[in-house]
């Protein structure tokens, strides 16, 4: 007995993902267009398991240094490694609006977390950071 996969069905299914993957990376050029358009509306930035890596965290870090009414980001599961966060930390040490900061299950090793350690130094009105 053949219990072999039908191509169409694989062929569907790589669809499927590739299709999803071209919907995250237009809602996040969507979000980050948002959140550098400054809206006050925009106070959550949900971007979990978008897979952004070094280089989304430094388009975010971009665009969220001159958001005043952000205050809350979560950032969890994105492949985000110690570069990365260096580039968020840089842009919150000038920011005072975001108060909550999630980074959890990112890849930031020793080093990301000495650059959190030096966020928490220099921005006290964060009042909630995960890693």
């Amino acid at each position: 007995m053949d219990e072999t996969v039908p191509c169409s069905v694989v062929i569907e299914l790589s669809n499927y993902f590739i299709t999803m993957v071209s919907d995250m990376f237009h809602q996040w050029e969507a979000t980050l267009s948002h959140i550098s358009s400054n809206d006050p509306s925009l106070k959550w930035v949900d971007a979990m398991c978008f897979l952004i890596g070094d280089n989304g965290a430094r388009a975010l870090a971009d665009a969220i240094f001159s958001n005043t009414f952000v205050t809350r980001i979560n950032l969890r599961l994105n492949h985000i490694a110690a570069d990365g966060v260096a580039s968020i930390v840089e842009s919150l040490l000038g920011n005072t609006f975001v108060v909550e900061l999630n980074l959890a299950a990112n890849d930031i090793g020793d080093e990301g977390a000495f650059h959190v350690a030096r966020l928490l130094e220099g921005n006290c009105s964060l009042n909630k950071v995960e890693i």
